[in-house]
């Protein structure tokens, strides 16, 4: 048979997959297609183990040999023994893949491939009532089967069969692309390899039990047994169990682990967790499960007394914490458990006195915040729990929490998903590892930290990693002399074709600016009382005055805020002694000293503001008034007129009134746009939130520019709610900071004087 290399297997099976998509939809076509898989896998195997026996039996140096004649030692080839002992799957021979194959053309191909999956089924008590047999009620058209069978007839497993994780790989691969292909329900049987693969690195399952009470397709298993191997152990040191509802998924995870070669403990029959426990009477070393997020028809109202329920009962529309309790009920003492939830479970209303109760009751260990669009089904942020009922091990983290916060990380995968790396995985896992071994821990500013519970509560037991790690704006935008210098040239060079472009400009700009960005070396220090917004202000009105030359005014602004007041260039240059050459008017703005923050060193005399002290919510109605309806997009805000072919809804009335410089702020299933209106009013859907900024309108462009700079760090203002989609997360308002420089603060403060 033809050799193939893992992306030549992967390519031509997904062409088998094909030719069933316009016959059926992805959720009946992907067990079809892995069933056949399964069937070719196993009868290939068989065939290779048959040719190792044939060896045996006929070598005259064998300890089996029987004979060299065929017609002597054929009856020793169907000698079951020989493949149980290394745990080969015994095929009878009308399951076989070329009896099969002999028989594609057959219109019954498809009753004689439930007949052989009956009959393996019936040889091998392990498989038993777990493979899928609806090939002959499939809705094929003529012939369909049978060139299915002939295309993967032209892959040979059994040649790859010292690879023994190559199908196991394959598998994987089909099911994401099954998920992908299925859209929302894909994802109740799949989680992305690499989101299992962190979830793994972290627990560490190394012996003992290990328990997934939602194992959808079995990846948490494959992933913990290899776990187990590549860090020197033994597959034997585990012991699998699982439980899943859904029978055409729990005869997925059935197929998935006997690919691999994996034993596994399944339960008896797919069942419900929450209602008949497979396995009531057993605790756990380690349980790891990626439950459906937020579900809402868990039965929850039948579970009103459930002794799991030790922190209190779950609400009835989510089941988010009725999955954290079970599995705690589920840990042995000293056992560790990590699931994966939607990041709303971090700061869920409805769920904060059970959360409370866990973290009083030191029963979380861990918060790890991963990247957005990491699953095929759903772009909500996600986040792995780890909880324990024992923190004092190899080093006393008792009243302690540790915060990861890795959504910066992820590479795109070419499409609209994000993966994680394996760098990025190990960074991950070595974060936790050394917090749970090393009593020297230190807090890695944005990344990894550690919180006390008094800090937790002090924050309304909100568990979102981004109010504990900070934010380190050196670390993100300022590593070098060399890259600030660069960024000056940036600076420069967007500013030189600005004023070669227009004699008007050139003389506004270089007035405002009092100096020459023709010529760095000039030393101009005469503006000793210089206005550090008045080069903002002057951009922002030829940015209104002037659309020619709008594009790179915007880029101006946006490098002079980096640079500015993000990086704190003039100040790093002046501290370094470096600012030769680049003496313009404002230097003296900038302090030569830094002091600490709660965002990490910042120029001495500036201050870090926070959120909640420059929005006010503006609830105002647009009533009987006529006012332009606007939308937030990805670009801002906008007037639907222009951008929209229809209005949102019949009345306005209701909408939400905006003015210049207020920050409006539109949530979406998947996303959040956020921009501030830079016309005299407008309003907006009731749904937006509208924010009015505690100063003038040079600030609001400022703060605008700053958190268009900072999108990570701001994107904090966003929790997911109990449904899908978002919402604004003012609590966060309280942690999340603008840094200003003196003047800009003054505006603030005179600006709140003046409406008060």
């Amino acid at each position: 048979m033809a050799s193939s290399s893992n992306s030549d297997f992967k390519s031509v099976l997904w062409k088998s997959a094909e030719k069933l998509r316009a016959q059926m939809d992805a959720a009946e076509y992907k067990h079809i297609v892995l069933g056949l898989i399964f069937l070719k896998y196993i009868s290939d195997i068989f065939v290779k183990q048959q040719e190792n026996v044939r060896s045996m039996v006929s070598e005259p140096s064998s300890d089996y040999f029987v004979s060299e004649d065929p017609a002597e030692y054929s009856a020793e080839l169907e000698e079951r023994d020989y493949y149980i002992q290394d745990n080969v799957f015994w095929v009878p021979q009308e399951a076989r893949w070329e009896t099969l194959r002999s028989k594609a053309k057959q219109p019954d191909i498809g009753s004689l491939v439930d007949g052989a999956m009956t009959a393996i089924e019936n040889e091998n008590p392990t498989l038993r009532g777990k493979l899928d047999k609806r090939f002959g009620r499939a809705q094929l058209g003529q012939g369909v089967l049978g060139e299915l069978i002939d295309l993967i007839s032209t892959i040979g497993f059994g040649e790859k069969y010292d690879s023994s994780d190559l199908l196991g790989e394959v598998y994987e691969y089909f099911l994401g692309q099954f998920a992908s292909a299925e859209g929302k329900k894909g994802g109740q049987f799949y989680t992305p390899s690499h989101v299992v693969k962190t979830l793994v690195a972290v627990l560490s399952p190394n012996s003992g039990r290990v328990y997934d009470p939602c194992c959808g397709s079995g990846g948490m298993f494959v992933q913990s047994e290899e776990f187990v191997k590549a860090h020197g152990g033994r597959v034997d040191d585990i012991s699998i169990y699982g439980q899943e509802s859904n029978p055409t998924t729990w005869r997925l995870a059935a197929m998935n682990l006997a690919i691999h070669g994996f034993a596994a403990d399944l339960g008896k029959e797919p069942a419900d967790t929450f209602s008949r426990d497979q396995f009531p009477d057993l605790k756990f070393d380690y349980i790891m499960a990626n439950p459906p997020f937020n579900i809402s028809d868990w039965g929850g109202e039948k579970y009103e007394s459930d002794p799991r329920w030790h922190f209190g009962r779950p609400p009835v529309g989510n089941a988010n914490y009725a999955w954290l309790q079970h599995m705690l009920w589920k840990l042995r003492p000293g056992g560790r458990a990590g699931v994966v939830l939607a990041n709303g479970s971090l700061n869920s209303p409805d769920e904060k006195n059970i959360r409370r109760e866990m973290i009083q009751n030191d029963v979380v260990e861990a918060i790890i915040v991963l990247p957005s669009h990491l699953f095929a089904n759903t772009n909500i942020g996600v986040c792995l729990w780890f909880l324990t009922n024992d923190k004092n091990q190899l080093v006393d983290r008792r009243e302690k929490v540790l915060f990861v916060d890795a959504r910066k990380m992820g590479e795109d995968d070419g499409r609209t998903k994000k993966v994680l790396t394996n760098e990025n995985i190990l960074s991950i896992s070595r974060a936790v590892e050394s917090w749970r071994t090393d009593s020297r821990f230190e807090n890695i500013v944005g990344f990894a930290a550690e919180a006390t519970l008094k800090e937790i509560e002090e924050r309304d037991w909100n568990l979102e990693a981004g109010s504990y790690v900070g934010f380190n704006f050196a670390e993100e935008f300022f590593s070098s002399t060399l890259e600030i210098n660069e960024h000056v040239s940036k600076v420069v060079e967007v500013a030189q074709n600005i004023i070669n472009s227009s004699d008007f400009l050139k003389k506004k700009l270089l007035n405002t600016f009092d100096t020459t960005f023709e010529n760095l070396n000039s030393t101009n220090n005469d503006l000793k009382t210089a206005n550090i917004l008045e080069p903002f202000e002057c951009i922002q009105a030829q940015i209104e005055n002037n659309y020619r030359h709008a594009k790179m005014l915007e880029e101006l602004k946006a490098s002079l805020i980096r640079s500015w007041f993000i990086e704190f260039m003039p100040s790093k240059l002046l501290a370094a002694k470096e600012h030769t050459g680049l003496n313009f008017g404002l230097l003296s703005q900038f302090p030569d000293r830094f002091v600490e923050s709660e965002v990490g060193n910042i120029p001495q005399g500036w201050c870090a503001v926070k959120l909640s002290q420059l929005f006010i919510e503006r609830k105002e109605k647009v009533g009987e008034r006529s006012i332009t309806e606007c939308s937030c997009t990805n670009k801002g805000v906008v007037r639907r007129e222009e951008k929209f072919s229809k209005k949102l809804s019949k009345s306005i009335e209701k909408n939400k009134v905006a003015y210049k410089g207020d920050f409006i702020f539109g949530l979406s299933r998947s996303l959040m746009n956020f921009g501030m209106l830079e016309f005299k009013s407008g309003c907006f859907s009731p749904a937006y939130k509208v924010y009015r900024v505690c100063g003038d309108y040079i600030v609001s462009v400022y703060l605008y520019e700053y958190m268009k700079l900072l999108p990570d760090y701001f994107y904090q203002i966003v929790s997911a709610s109990s449904r899908e989609g978002q919402k604004i997360s003012e609590e966060s308002f309280d942690f999340l900071y603008i840094v200003m420089p003196p003047k800009i603060r003054e505006r603030c403060i005179n600006s709140s004087v003046h409406s008060g």
